[in-house]
Order: structure tokens, then C-alpha cells, then sequence
């Protein structure tokens, strides 16, 4: 089979599924939320209705930038998943097995998927991006603020983020492909991306020795990408490095959880 013939079975596949609607569905509901309540707050901080209000002048300086990024600075775990679901659902229902048999090579299956995860990547992080967007700039018109829908800074930052669901897609697909347990490698992901990092990321902002460490994970090149941090916010080290560093070291985790899975667990006989 071809790879143009393998990449359509794996759309086929994708889509034959409950999984697509229903993680787009709690992707867009999260992150209007998280956007909606950040975004008012911020709003009603810089129009003075929060003076009394504990950290409302943290509040009233932040950007509607900050809240924009949200689609990725909390938002990752959702192409992670997307990425890992792509891999282990097929090996929980054993449609792997007949995707081997009609694809003996394993590496052109492998290759679809990772065709496959980017173009789905990036159409959830469109979804993303235009929901966390447009529910944050919405509430900001209505407190009186200037959403900067049209500033290049902003523009720009959009579509990085979108790059970025395609690498955490690509990292939560290596991911799959070296752990199986479609549960195990789902836990693993959220205990290491909504703790271990930012553990660690937090501990660098009072820690400046453990900052060479902290700005290499994952979230951190995340960050940097998508040029929104909320550890700066909170007041940490400004970001110096340029985007397309953060860009590099999201790719390199992918490209080495790939490696790793297609050299061990892939080329493995599926249960």
C-alpha cells in the first residue's frame, strides 16, 4: 500500500470514530471557559471594577495576548491526548493487526500517522486558537478594552500556535507508540505535563539554578514558540530565546519519542 493510500485509511479511520467530535467538543468548551473567565477578569481589573480585589493590578497589566495563548499554555494536554489516542485506540481494539496486513511495512504506517496527526493537529489547534480568541476578544470589547485582534504581535502568535498543537500532536503520537496501555500512556501525559513540569517550572521562578533545566521542558519551548507565559506573569525570568528555539526543542521530543517507539514497541507483534 502507498503512502497516499495508507494516510487516507488512517483519516478513514479517524473519523469512523466517536473520538474526533468528542475530543474537538471538550477542547472548544474548556478553553471558551478558561478564556472567558481570564479574559473578564482581566477586563473588569483594567476598568477598575477589581480595586479591591487581591493581585487586581497584576490582573489590569496583563495583555489580551496572555489570555490568547491560553490555547496552548493550558491547551497542550489536548493535542497531546489527540496524538495519543491516534496510536493506542488501535491497539485497545486490535485494528492495528489488519492495518499491518495491509501495510506490511510498518514505518509507511507510521509515516501516515504522523501525516495524519499533523493535518489533525493543526485543524484542532485552528479550533482552538479561534475559540480561545474570539471568546477572549468578545468579553474584552464588552468591558471596554481593545481586544488587538489586528496587532502583528498577535496575528503572528496565532499562527505559532497552531505549529505548536501540530508538535505536542506529533509528541503525544510518540508518545503512543511506546506505550501501548491506552490508559497508562494518557496518565503518564497528564502526570508529566500537569505536574512533574510545572513543578519544576514553578520552582525555577524562586530557584534561578534549576531556569537552564526548567526552560528545555516541554511546556517551557511551548512557551517560547507561542511567545505567551503566564511564568512570567507570575515572575519568572523573562523568555529571551527566539521562537523558533522553542519550535526546535518541541520537534526534537517529538522526532525522539518517535525514534524510540518505532525502534521497540512498533516492531512488535500486536496482541
Amino acid at each position: 500500500m502507498s503512502i497516499g493510500s495508507a494516510t487516507r485509511s488512517e483519516f478513514t479511520k479517524y473519523f469512523t470514530t466517536s473520538t474526533w467530535w468528542v475530543l474537538t467538543l471538550i477542547t472548544a468548551v474548556s478553553l471558551m471557559l478558561l478564556a472567558g473567565g481570564f479574559a473578564a477578569a482581566i477586563g473588569l481589573a483594567q476598568s477598575g471594577a477589581l480595586d479591591e480585589v487581591p493581585d487586581a493590578a497584576l490582573l489590569g497589566a496583563a495583555s489580551p495576548s496572555l489570555v490568547y495563548g491560553l490555547a496552548v499554555n493550558i491547551g497542550y494536554i489536548f493535542p497531546i491526548l489527540l496524538g495519543v489516542l491516534l496510536v493506542t485506540g488501535e491497539f485497545r481494539h486490535g485494528t492495528l493487526i489488519p492495518t499491518f496486513l495491509a501495510t506490511p511495512r510498518r514505518g509507511t504506517v507510521l509515516l501516515a500517522k504522523l501525516i495524519t496527526s499533523a493535518v489533525l493537529g493543526a485543524a484542532l489547534g485552528v479550533i482552538s486558537v479561534a475559540v480561545t480568541v474570539g471568546t477572549a476578544a468578545a468579553i474584552f470589547a464588552a468591558t471596554g478594552q481593545d481586544p488587538e485582534l489586528t496587532a502583528t504581535d498577535n496575528l503572528t502568535m496565532m499562527a505559532r500556535m497552531v505549529l505548536s498543537f501540530v508538535l505536542w500532536t506529533w509528541i503525544g503520537l510518540g508518545l503512543g507508540t511506546i506505550v501501548r496501555n491506552q490508559v497508562a500512556a494518557i496518565v503518564i501525559a497528564l502526570v508529566f505535563t500537569q505536574l512533574v513540569e510545572q513543578l519544576i517550572r514553578t520552582a525555577a521562578v524562586f530557584a534561578p539554578e534549576i531556569e537552564p533545566i526548567a526552560k528545555y521542558l516541554p511546556s517551557a519551548a511551548s512557551d517560547t514558540l507561542t511567545g505567551s507565559n503566564f511564568y512570567v506573569m507570575l515572575g519568572g525570568a523573562a523568555e529571551s530565546q527566539a521562537w523558533w528555539v522553542g519550535a526546535i526543542v518541541l520537534a526534537i521530543y517529538a522526532a525522539v519519542l518517535t525514534v524510540i517507539g518505532a525502534l521497540t514497541t512498533w516492531r512488535r507483534d500486536v496482541d
